[in-house]
C-alpha cells in the first residue's frame, strides 16, 4: 500500500481533472485518513502533480479540507509532511488562498516544537519569497518572526533561534532595506547579545549570511 499511496497522486496529469475528482481523488483521501502514518507521509509528500491537475479552486475545495486538518496532528512526521509540500501549495493556489488557507500552518510551523518542523518551515520562506515577493513576506510573514526573536521565558530561547535561522535564510534570497533595517537591526545584532549561549551563536551564524 505503501507504494501506491506514493505514486497516486502521478496519475492525475494522465486522468485528467474529471476523473481525477470522480475516481482518483477518493483513494487518495482514503490513503490520507490510512491508520499507518507512513502511507498518510507519502501520500502528503506526492501531491504535487494532483495539485497540479486540480488547480487552485479544485485543491481548495476537495484536498485543502483533509489537509489543513492533518496540519495540527499529533503525528509530527505527519505535520511535516505538510509543511514540506507547502511550496507546492503556493505555486497552484496564489497569493489570496495561501493566504487564507495555508499561511497559519506556515505561522505554526516556524513556532512547532519539534525542530524538524521548524527547520523546514524556515527553508520554505525562500521558495515563498521567490513566489509572493518582499511585500507579501513582508506584510504576511516578518511580524511573525519580530514577534518570535522577542518572546521570553519557558523554552522561548528556540523560538529566538528559529527567528535568527529565518534572517539567515532570507539574506540568502534578499537583498536591499529589508535585510538591513529590519532583520539585521531589529533581530540579529540585539539577540548577539542574548543571555542564552545557543542563540548568540546562532546569531553570530545570521550575521555571517547577511
Amino acid at each position: 500500500r505503501e507504494h501506491i499511496a506514493e505514486q497516486a497522486c502521478a496519475l492525475a496529469p494522465v486522468l485528467g481533472k474529471d476523473a481525477t475528482l470522480n475516481e482518483l481523488l477518493p483513494l487518495v483521501k482514503l490513503f490520507l485518513a490510512d491508520e499507518q502514518i507512513e502511507i498518510k507521509r507519502k501520500t502528503l509528500r506526492s501531491v504535487a502533480p494532483l495539485v497540479e491537475t486540480l488547480g487552485g479552486d479544485g485543491t481548495d475545495a476537495h484536498l485543502l479540507p483533509e489537509v489543513l486538518a492533518m496540519a495540527q496532528d499529533q503525528q509530527w512526521r505527519v505535520r511535516h509532511s505538510i509543511v514540506e509540500t507547502m511550496a507546492v501549495y503556493a505555486q497552484h493556489l496564489g497569493m489570496e488562498l495561501f493566504n487564507s488557507r495555508l499561511k497559519e500552518v506556515q505561522e505554526r510551523a516556524l513556532a512547532d516544537s519539534v525542530a524538524q518542523i521548524r527547520g523546514q518551515a524556515v527553508l520554505n520562506l525562500s521558495a515563498l519569497y521567490t513566489k509572493f515577493g518582499e511585500r507579501w513576506l513582508r506584510d504576511q510573514l516578518l511580524p511573525g518572526v519580530l514577534e518570535a526573536a522577542k518572546s521570553t521565558g519557558g523554552a522561548s530561547y528556540l523560538r529566538r533561534i528559529t527567528a535568527l535561522q529565518a534572517v539567515g535564510q532570507l539574506a540568502g534570497v534578499m537583498a536591499g532595506p529589508v535585510v538591513a533595517q529590519e532583520l539585521v537591526t531589529q533581530v540579529a545584532v540585539p539577540l548577539s547579545r542574548d543571555k542564552v549561549a545557543n542563540v548568540r551563536i546562532a546569531a553570530a551564524d545570521a550575521l555571517t549570511k547577511c
